[in-house]
């Protein structure tokens, strides 16, 4: 990442440093979930994910500080990544935020799978940019961790390896007579929150802004910074009071104090608050606009008996977060690799992240379910031959044609790879659905291509029916027996794309379809096929 803006010697060498994990930064879902722009041949048949929805969850979702223990240049205290770029606290208590470059549009057209191919993966990226805020007039400060962090951050580096403490938000201390400055990163944000003791006068705060082309109060409030890659916007601030019991709203509005071509000075202007009471102003830093690296989807969800979410999709960020320590920490190299993140039930702490990809070609987690011991299961699809954990597997080998479906087994913290299989023929197949029986078998369903499924011989429907298939397969709880297959499926395209195991222990499987001819419909609440795409 080349850094262009003009700014301190400081902020070079944090670019510097920070631009080989954040070349591609993931910009929310979460993100974990970032970009909902779905392929076209999914697009066709799932419905366009609440995005609003996903962003409110992912804006209170909480990022760690990680304290600098020898692994940064050594003016920097405290480091986060939130999922719009890193931010560092210097040990005087500046703040720099290292912000990506805007995706370049090179994506290649068409439907080849090369194209295909080109298009999933990350983006090429230009210069980035950083901003940098100091407290103007400030007393001495010592930045300290608030409140020690759930997740743990292990970083290697060529100086060894390290295990730093991390922390729930960063105290930079008392900036001016009986002000106190707290800072926190959540999602894509980060909040600065001034704490103001009873008689502190607000006048006193005041912050300049270096690396901005220029700076501006919007038309809703907000604070909006010029860079060469697009504006940044500050949220309105908000404040308030703790009077009696009762949180009180206080008007608060930006101030510009004006600067030079360099640096660019604001503060607060403040309105009816009682002078006798603590306040707190609160503004937030929102760089969602800026971009983050890569195309995250989230497919399956699923709650642990712990309340805890866990989620598992497909991603082509490098730099997906919480992955160190995860069963498979990096990126595998191929396009797309799947990932498995687990978050706290109110998500606002990500606890593990871990990818699941080979080093080439492209994996999509479609479905997830939790075993009752805790453990992970996942399924999916992948376009290549060395998926992680398939030695020992019900099929250790990939089947053939341009996708195999695939079925790992992960410890329930996502640290360790239990047991990975292949679910496929020489055609294209891909699981959809899953779920894991009373005896903990595992048991899946998908589409296929193959008219040599293994394990179809003695099933339900033990021939190919047609373009496409639907399949169900049951595999032993550690993956390493394929007990039975079968088609589902007539004489054009069959897709099973959910599943559930009843009481008594049967199979039940929807889909899509467009066969005229589906077998077993004889007696059914709709016997006859409606035309063109009919459930089943």
């Amino acid at each position: 990442m080349r850094i262009t803006a003009p700014w301190s010697r400081l902020g070079q060498a944090v670019a510097r440093r920070a631009a080989p994990a954040w070349r591609h930064t993931l910009a929310a879902t979460l993100a974990l979930a970032a970009s909902w722009l779905a392929p076209a041949a999914q697009a066709a048949q799932q419905p366009a994910p609440d995005r609003a929805a996903v962003h409110q969850a992912l804006s209170g979702l909480a990022v760690p500080f990680e304290q600098n223990q020898g692994q940064f240049d050594p003016q920097v205290a405290y480091m986060a990544k939130t999922f719009a770029g890193a931010v560092f606290i210097t040990r005087e208590g500046r703040l720099t935020y290292s912000l990506p470059g805007k995706a370049l549009d090179s994506q290649a057209s068409g439907d080849s799978p090369l194209a295909k191919a080109q298009r999933q993966r990350p983006a090429e990226r230009g210069p980035g940019w950083a901003l940098s805020e100091t407290l103007i007039g400030a007393q001495p400060l010592a930045p300290q961790g608030t409140q020690q962090a759930i997740t743990h951050v292990t970083r290697f580096t060529p100086a060894g390896t390290h295990q730093a403490s991390t922390w729930q938000g960063v105290r930079l201390g008392q900036a001016w007579p009986g002000i106190e400055v707290e800072v926190a990163a959540r999602g894509a944000n980060i909040e600065k929150l001034f704490h103001l003791a009873p008689g502190a006068n607000p006048a006193q705060i005041g912050i300049a802004l270096q690396g901005a082309q220029g700076l501006r109060i919007g038309e809703q409030g907000q604070l909006i910074a010029a860079t060469g890659n697009g504006d940044i916007a500050y949220t309105a601030p908000v404040a308030w009071q703790d009077i009696a019991g009762q949180r009180v709203p206080v008007a608060v509005r930006y101030a510009l104090r004006g600067g030079d071509n360099q640096t660019h000075h604001y503060g607060f202007a403040l309105e009816g608050w009682d002078r006798s009471h603590p306040l707190t102003i609160d503004p937030l830093i929102q760089s969602t606009y800026v971009g983050g690296s890569g195309y995250d989807y989230i497919h399956a969800l699923a709650i642990a008996a712990n309340g805890e979410v866990v989620v598992g999709g497909s991603t082509n960020s490098t730099n997906l977060p919480g992955t160190a320590g995860g069963a498979q920490p990096s990126f595998g190299g191929g396009g797309v690799d799947g990932f498995v993140a687990r978050l706290s039930g109110d998500l606002k702490a990500l606890i593990q992240s871990t990818y699941l990809g080979g080093s080439s070609g492209g994996e999509h987690i479609q479905a997830l379910a939790i075993a009752a011991k805790g453990d992970v299961v996942v399924g999916g699809d992948t376009n290549f031959t060395d998926l992680p954990g398939t030695s020992g597997g019900a099929q250790a080998s990939y089947g053939g044609g341009y996708e195999d479906g695939f079925v790992t087994r992960l410890s329930g913290d996502l640290k360790t790879l239990h047991q990975s299989t292949y679910v496929g023929g020489s055609g294209n197949d891909a699981i959809k659905a899953l779920a894991i029986a009373a005896n903990g078998d595992v048991v899946v369903g998908g589409y296929t291509a193959s008219t040599d499924l293994p394990g179809t011989s003695g099933g339900a429907q033990p021939s190919f029916g047609g373009v496409n298939d639907g399949f169900v397969a049951r595999l032993s709880g550690d993956l390493k027996t394929l007990h039975q297959s079968t088609y589902m499926g007539g004489s054009g395209t069959d897709v099973i794309r959910a599943l559930a195991i009843a009481a008594t222990g049967e199979v039940v499987v929807g889909g899509l379809t467009y066969s005229p001819d589906l077998f077993g419909t004889a007696g059914g609440a709709q016997a006859v096929h409606g035309g063109s795409t009919d459930g089943f």
